[in-house]
């Protein structure tokens, strides 16, 4: 019989699996805290330090940072390598792991030495906290991708995770709104033309010319003008046309899109003199 001895992520699994058969839910970083106990450390953040893989050395250049800033406050890291960065007077040494990311203080220029303090990030840690804030459960997130993508969440690295979570809460609360609020009505189309009488000015130093119009919104265009004489409507040049139609899409549009607040009527059919 062969026996391997789980390291510290897969014992806390372990754990978590056996207490799940006695019916008793543990949070993966409470498991984590309860084998770090076992093996003798204070805590889960002095058993990750102690398992440090690569230690701090001089021959490391400081504030080599791999980094793709995303925004002004955000970066990622480009690849698994662990890196540094400057902030003020320390040092923050940052080493990905299976689990999280060890984080590492240091005094500038003195990183060498003693770390000022060291602590543990856990994605698990990150992905609970994603997971509360939307108000979903991990399983749930971890069925939906492979039902619906045929992907293994538990195979996907951290930030796919982390996006996987992301989408699904997101799709999670869209669905929510529509059922509460119910499907958003579709806005009625206005109607296709809009006519009436309108005052224009054709030139400089001209005064103001009354016209009535019709302008028809699916072809966009002006399909009738008259102009006011003193024997009665007569119908506009082709020039006075483009004219207005010129003055009313450049420096009027507002009247196409709220023509009763213009003195002008909408309807789905031309009135009688347009026709």
């Amino acid at each position: 019989m062969s026996v391997r001895e789980p390291n510290p992520t897969q014992a806390a699994g372990i754990l978590r699996a056996f207490l799940k058969e006695q019916g008793i839910a543990l949070k993966h970083t409470a498991a984590l805290e309860a084998v770090a106990r076992v093996s003798g450390f204070t805590d889960w953040q002095a058993m990750a330090a102690a398992q440090k893989a690569t230690p701090v050395s001089a021959d490391k250049p400081a504030l080599k940072a791999r980094l793709n800033q995303k925004s002004d406050d955000e970066f990622e890291l480009l690849d698994t390598d662990s890196v540094w960065i400057g902030v003020g007077s320390l040092s923050v040494y940052l080493r990905p792991t299976d689990e999280g990311v060890v984080v590492d203080l240091y005094p500038r220029d003195v990183e060498d030495g003693e770390s000022l303090a060291s602590t543990y990030a856990f994605y698990q840690e990150a992905l609970d906290e994603q997971c509360e804030r939307y108000g979903i459960d991990l399983d749930e997130v971890a069925e939906w991708v492979g039902l619906h993508y045929g992907r293994n969440f538990e195979a996907e690295s951290p930030a796919q995770q982390a996006n996987w979570v992301r989408r699904y809460g997101e799709s999670q609360a869209l669905a929510e709104e529509v059922m509460r609020k119910g499907s958003p009505e579709q806005e009625s189309p206005a109607p296709r033309y809009v006519f009436g009488p309108w005052a224009h000015l054709f030139g400089t130093g001209q005064s103001d010319t009354t016209v009535r119009l019709a302008y028809d919104r699916q072809e966009g265009r002006l399909v009738h003008l008259d102009i006011k004489s003193a024997s009665g409507w007569v119908r506009a040049s082709a020039a006075m046309v483009q004219d207005v139609e010129q003055s009313l899409k450049e420096a009027n549009e507002d009247a196409l899109d709220d023509p009763e607040n213009w003195g002008l009527a909408q309807g789905e059919n031309l009135p009688h003199w347009a026709c």
